[in-house]
């Protein structure tokens, strides 16, 4: 019997990847763990937040899509994150397109962690925006089928998004048989080598 509920797991991987993608730049995420783990989950009723750090007085600047980006107080040293609070479909793209690239435009490390609704969605996504590279894994839940995935601007440490693959897979045996039977065999990683 497994010790959580599998609708839970693609939240849960979504958390893990970008706990390991902040980390990796040096980002000490465990003073903002709680706080981290509501806005992956969707459970804050807030737009958006900025979670400091100690290392270097960097901060972790979390919006959700209804965020103006021209309202936020975003600094060079910030890692600017966007989680869409509903899941990407075509007629959203543009949007979250927009967005993402205003974040990222002004050489900020800037992260989209999306859900999709088209499995295509993070290929055309990464396209629309120049992004550097995105991973995207599929996941069967009880209601379905769920693509993640996790987008990343230029300007982020090298080797970061190879990390976050490395991460999934490494977590993947640690699932119970039967949630690991609904993961996709493949993690896909795309962008610039």
């Amino acid at each position: 019997m497994a010790l959580y509920d599998a609708n839970h797991v693609p939240d849960f991987l979504q958390l893990l990847c970008l706990m390991e993608a902040i980390s990796f730049e040096d980002f000490e995420f465990a003073t903002v763990f709680s706080e981290l783990l509501a806005w992956v989950a969707g459970r804050t009723r807030s737009h958006g937040c900025t979670l400091p750090t100690r290392i270097g007085g960097k901060r972790l600047v979390l919006l959700h899509s209804a965020v103006n980006e021209a309202n936020c107080d975003i600094e060079e040293n910030d890692i600017a994150c966007v989680h869409p609070t509903a899941p990407l479909s075509s007629s959203r793209l543009d949007h979250e397109a927009h967005l993402f690239s205003a974040l990222a435009k002004p050489g900020l490390r800037a992260c989209l962690l999306y859900d999709a609704i088209e499995p295509a969605i993070g290929l055309d996504l990464l396209r629309l925006v120049g992004g550097e590279k995105s991973v995207e894994w599929a996941f069967s839940v009880p209601t379905g089928r769920r693509t993640s995935g996790l987008l990343f601007s230029y300007g982020w440490k090298r080797g970061g998004c190879e990390q976050v693959v490395a991460v999934l897979h490494s977590y993947l045996p640690t699932l119970a048989p039967s949630t690991r039977r609904g993961f996709s065999n493949q993690i896909q990683m795309r962008g610039d080598a």
